[in-house]
């Protein structure tokens, strides 16, 4: 992979969040934003994150990072 010149945007569950084992995913997407990493965290399951009722929080940050 190659480093990205502008910011990413990383939506990541509360369930990765809490667990501290999941970390080095940011490490690894640090390392390519030359920009900077733009974290954010919706409530769930990282493996429901698109079912009811959690995608609701998913589309609510996803339109928070739309409107800017």
């Amino acid at each position: 992979w190659k480093p990205f010149k502008g910011e990413i945007t990383f939506i990541r569950s509360t369930e990765f969040a809490s667990r501290t084992d999941k970390n080095f995913h940011l490490e690894q997407w640090k390392q390519l934003a030359e920009g900077g990493l733009q974290v954010h965290e919706v409530p769930g399951h990282h493996l429901t994150l698109f079912e009811e009722p959690e995608v609701q929080g998913l589309a609510e940050v996803l339109g928070d990072i739309l409107e800017g």
